[in-house]
């Protein structure tokens, strides 16, 4: 037996034939192709094939995205640009003039009884703002960086704007919550405060943009910081620095130190919110985030700010609370002519309802003005916490002079129809409510450019289409004549003899006298209700506005003269 031959089991297969061999060969592909798909290999594949496919589609969104924005842009640069040429003006020219038409204060002084000069409690006279200039150069240091620090860091490197500042309140504004990031640069806020345009509107602001850009281009940043310090309104019906300090602190805008001017310059962002006499606690936290921002900015040193910080203010309140001086005793005449008006009002509402023509007795007309009055306290009291909790949400803004005037003349509208007394008996003491509010000095400045744009032409194009000149004789002519001297004598006499009975001097007593010689507008609305219910003749009506037209002139030279004698 042959050991070296091996099993048939274990032999070599014979060499297959080529149609078996491409069957097997087929057959061994397919499997491979399962194999190959049941691996790794394919699904890798197939997510890069389809990343691919993403790519693709993402860079030609994306391109096509481009494309459009490119085109929106240039349809809105040419809108904008459109816009801007035909409803914004970039220049401004109310700055021009500025100095010399705000500088209109006047310093009263009396002279005591050793020839002395002292200055009146209620020293300065003005118009609707109170408002005394002071140049640059006595403003001190402190308070020009307190105010560039807080309000506008950037100031010395914009031109006008600032970009980033605008950029973030904008974002700001579309943000949850947003809407209190201020973009304004003080540029911007001197021409909102010299214009008085102070709407929140896209225009408004756009134009806001380009008339500071405008403004840098002529003046410099001193004199854009000199005119906004001596305008920006500080409450206490104070603009402008200089009445700010005298009306805090009782001194002159140069001997502030740096808490006090920290003070100031937190009233600005909300003058009422932050007056330091209404709320010190308000002011307190603003001007220690001031100093922080000072000592950050490296306007001040590490000694200063732990000098100030957290330091109490001593507010002189204008002085007027100082019973103890001799100035005390010196009132002044406006106060007086107030007295005069609301007893022309009580009087003037007694007349109308006892010559109606209703048969109304003057029981009954007294009972309804008791009546419309308790009404009116009602109505005042619950209007006070409405108006200020208005006040509150939107400080220093139109919407609170709107809904005051709105209520003046509800409460005009309510006197005279329900009531039948004087429409302005209303207003009055709707203007009495109002006086209340932390913003009443700003409702007032309002109200006056309302006032004598609007309601003053009107009313006295009225008062003057009512008089009658035609009939004037020789005789109404003299009559006219003597009314308006025994008008003025016994103004004199009456109010001096008063004066005379309060232990004022015969001096005294007789500029008391004089100060009230004056008629004004209750005068011409007394005689006007007084033409319209037929109690004052149409002729006789001008003898009146003779006495209202002389009183008004001559009252002021008088009074001219006797301090000039003194």
């Amino acid at each position: 037996m042959d050991n070296n031959r091996k099993p048939e089991s274990k032999q070599k297969k014979p060499l297959l034939g080529n149609v078996e061999f491409k069957a097997r060969a087929k057959k061994a592909g397919r499997i491979s192709a399962l194999i190959a798909k049941s691996t790794l290999w394919y699904p890798l594949k197939v997510l890069l094939l389809v990343l691919c496919k993403l790519l693709a589609w993402t860079v030609e969104i994306f391109l096509t995205v481009i494309l459009v924005a490119i085109i929106t842009g240039v349809v809105v640069c040419c809108a904008f640009s459109l816009y801007i040429q035909n409803y914004i003006d970039p220049n401004y020219e109310g700055l021009d003039n500025l100095k010399f038409d705000s500088d209109l204060n006047t310093t009263m002084y009396y002279v005591d009884d050793s020839g002395n000069e002292v200055l009146l409690p209620d020293d300065t006279l003005h118009g609707s703002e109170n408002r005394l200039w002071v140049d640059y150069k006595d403003i001190p240091q402190n308070l020009i960086d307190a105010v560039i620090c807080i309000e506008d860091k950037r100031f010395y490197e914009h031109k006008g704007v600032d970009i980033k500042r605008t950029v973030g309140a904008i974002l700001n504004f579309f943000l949850p919550g947003g809407g209190q990031y201020g973009g304004s640069t003080l540029t911007q806020q001197l021409i909102k405060n010299a214009s008085g345009d102070n709407e929140t509107t896209i225009q408004r602001k756009v134009q806001e943009i380009f008339r500071a850009l405008n403004v840098e281009t002529k003046y410099s940043k001193t004199q854009i910081i000199e005119m906004y310090l001596n305008i920006v309104y500080l409450s206490q019906n104070s603009n402008g620095v200089q009445a700010a300090a005298d009306a805090y602190f009782g001194k002159d805008v140069s001997e502030l130190s740096l808490v006090e001017c920290a003070a100031i310059a937190s009233i600005p962002k909300y003058p009422t919110f932050y007056d330091p006499l209404r709320n010190p606690d308000n002011n307190l936290k603003r001007r220690n985030l001031i100093l922080k921002e000072m000592l950050a900015q490296e306007a001040i040193s590490q000694e200063e700010f732990d000098a100030a910080y957290n330091v109490p203010l001593y507010l002189s309140q204008n002085r007027k609370n100082d019973t103890s001086s001799s100035e005390s005793n010196i009132h002044s005449y406006y106060i007086d002519a107030v007295i005069d008006d609301v007893i022309g009002i009580v009087v003037l509402t007694c007349v109308l309802g006892a010559s109606s023509g209703t048969g109304t007795g003057l029981g009954k007309v007294l009972m309804n003005t008791v009546l419309f009055f308790a009404t009116a306290i009602g109505v005042g009291i619950i209007a006070h916490f409405a108006m200020k909790w208005l006040d509150k949400r939107n400080p220093h803004t139109q919407r609170i002079t709107i809904v005051s005037m709105a209520f003046c003349f509800a409460m005009a509208y309510i006197a005279e129809a329900y009531f039948g007394i004087a429409d302005i008996t209303g207003a009055y003491i709707a203007g009495i409510v109002l006086c209340t509010l932390e913003d009443a000095p700003y409702v007032e400045r309002r109200v006056d450019i309302s006032n004598y744009v609007l309601f003053a032409p009107i009313f006295f194009a009225s008062i003057g289409l009512k008089t009658d000149i035609s009939g004037l004789t020789p005789e109404i002519l003299l009559f006219s004549v003597c009314f308006v001297v025994v008008a003025l004598i016994t103004k004199i006499i009456g109010c001096g003899l008063a004066a005379k009975i309060c232990r004022f001097s015969w001096g005294d007593s007789l500029k008391v006298g004089v100060g009230m010689m004056t008629r004004g507008e209750v005068a011409l609305i007394v005689a006007q209700k007084g033409l319209d219910i037929g109690v004052v003749d149409s002729v006789y009506f001008t003898a009146v506005i003779l006495l209202i037209v002389v009183s008004s002139i001559v009252t002021p030279l008088a009074l001219k003269g006797l301090f000039a004698k003194a």
